[in-house]
């Protein structure tokens, strides 16, 4: 089939064919702006929104995650400070399943999975052990990094050698966990003697007692602080009672304030003292003792008449036995009885506790006081009120206003600030880009406008023209109806902002904007 034949193309051809050589390339620059600016508008409509996949991650996470991510061809974005990742919206979801399964989310050191592709038979007993101990870390590591608040975690762990000539050893395992929280958060005391009972029931012959917990920002939660002369009964009583003050100055104002708007910290004086009480107690019935006493004894000479020593009191009797060859021998016996009452001894050691003074500090969003038309004496006397404060101790109340700069929120907020931000501008810009559009479309339309008014060339009359005959192409001669005043107009409107176009783009974009902003307010 002659393609020409088709009355449609058969008339672009001719129209191609009859339009002059600047025409024609004003046609083609118009077709490939159009199709770039159509090419481009698509690009920004079909381009991936990116999420957020993880936040506040380590460098080692980080890298760990660019490394997988790289390798399954995944696109991704890294912000300023290349603790937050970001991928397209919709492999967020199946993107952290899939980490959170391998182990790259929380703690990077290795698990039991060293003992995976390596055979014991190969390992001295020494190696094996090294490796025992590498792996329960990186397990204890895992387990302790998945409670709330806990930014990263390291656990350190001295196991005793062991041999196989000794059966028993007489050092003691020992273990340290330094954490490092999250902002705003703290660890209470459940949580801390948790952390010790998981570490000392997870190595074998370790006891709670040899297991330190370290903060980065707070110092030793918990550890054998007895060596260095410091009371733990004392320390412990000392943190309940700043944890009851604080907890209930936190959810009094919290409840009214909000809690994310208050930051509460009590530090309570005691003095604990002991005294040793020593109780003796007797029993309500005897118990009977008997105890029996024999003898026998010779002697030259005879014994008295039977009866005689019987007679005396308090005597014991004895009986004379003589031989026909021998001399005499005595025969003694004696039993005594006891009756003994039960005691009992008690020591009692009490503990009384007596608070010398408290401090609370209170800083409150400066908010609050814009918000709520209060101001900081007015929330000291409600902390005083609520705490039971006694101005005669010394006890104080310090309240303070500033605004609240949680480095997580403030991250997180700014982070939405600018995908916002990079979403909005990618509108923009395609509304810049259909607005570019539609301007060369018009631009092409009136130029075919134009040409369609021109009139159809004078017919030649046959065998007229030499050239004609000898196969040149037959001269065109085309005729202009003049434009009215409103065409005029129109034409010469098209042409500036032509020649805008070619000339300030940018501020013939600046002006759409302007346009756009105007019309969505």
């Amino acid at each position: 089939m002659n393609l020409e034949n088709i009355p449609v193309l058969k008339d672009l051809v001719n129209f191609w064919k009859n339009l002059e050589k600047n025409q024609k390339r004003n046609i083609i620059v118009v077709l490939v702006v159009a199709l770039v600016a159509i090419g481009g508008l698509v690009y920004y409509l079909n381009r991936p929104q990116y999420a957020l996949l993880f936040s506040d991650l380590m460098p080692e996470q980080a890298q760990a995650i660019v490394s997988q991510l790289e390798s399954q061809n995944v696109r991704y974005k890294l912000s300023s400070d290349g603790a937050s990742i970001y991928v397209p919206n919709d492999k967020v979801t199946s993107l952290r399943l899939e980490l959170a399964s391998s182990g790259l989310v929380g703690s990077t050191k290795p698990g039991y999975e060293l003992f995976d592709n390596i055979s014991n038979i190969f390992l001295t007993q020494e190696e094996q052990q090294i490796m025992y101990q590498r792996a329960l870390e990186g397990e204890l590591e895992r387990t302790i990094s998945g409670m709330p608040g806990v930014k990263s975690v390291s656990v350190h762990l001295s196991l005793p050698q062991r041999s196989l000539w000794t059966v028993t050893s007489t050092q003691t395992a020992q273990g340290a966990v330094y954490l490092t929280l999250k902002p705003g958060y703290s660890l209470s005391a459940n949580q801390v003697e948790a952390i010790r009972q998981l570490v000392a029931h997870a190595v074998e012959g370790m006891s709670p007692e040899n297991v330190v917990i370290a903060e980065a920002s707070t110092g030793i939660l918990a550890g054998d602080l007895a060596q260095s002369g410091v009371d733990k009964g004392y320390l412990e009583i000392k943190k309940q009672l700043d944890e009851l003050y604080a907890s209930k100055i936190r959810s009094f104002l919290g409840q009214t304030f909000g809690p994310e708007n208050i930051m509460v910290s009590a530090d309570v004086d005691v003095e604990v003292t002991k005294q040793n009480i020593q109780s003796e107690t007797w029993g309500n019935t005897a118990t009977k003792n008997v105890s029996d006493t024999e003898s026998w004894s010779s002697s030259s000479s005879s014994g008295g008449p039977v009866g005689t020593a019987t007679n005396v009191p308090g005597a014991i009797p004895s009986y004379v036995y003589t031989s026909t060859g021998e001399g005499p021998y005595n025969y003694y016996r004696q039993q005594q009885i006891n009756y003994e009452i039960s005691r009992t001894i008690s020591e009692i050691v009490p503990q009384e506790v007596e608070i010398k003074n408290v401090k609370i500090a209170a800083i409150v969003d400066s908010s609050v006081f814009k918000d709520y038309a209060v101001t900081a004496s007015t929330v000291e006397s409600l902390i005083a009120s609520a705490a039971g404060l006694d101005n005669a101790r010394g006890d104080v109340a310090l309240v303070t206003s500033m605004p609240f700069a949680s480095l997580a929120r403030e991250k997180e907020a700014q982070e939405a600030q600018l995908l916002a931000e990079a979403q909005r501008r990618a509108r923009l810009y395609s509304y810049i880009a259909i607005a570019v559009v539609a301007l060369l479309i018009l631009a092409m339309v009136f130029i075919l406008l134009r040409r369609s008014r021109r009139t159809a060339p004078a017919p030649v009359p046959a065998g007229a023209g030499l050239g004609e005959a000898l196969g040149q192409p037959r001269p065109i001669i085309s005729l202009e109806r003049p434009l009215t005043p409103e065409e005029e107009k129109i034409k010469l409107a098209m042409e500036e902002i032509q020649k805008a176009l070619q000339e300030h783009p940018n501020d013939v974009a600046d002006l759409v904007r302007m346009w756009m902003q105007e019309e969505w307010r």
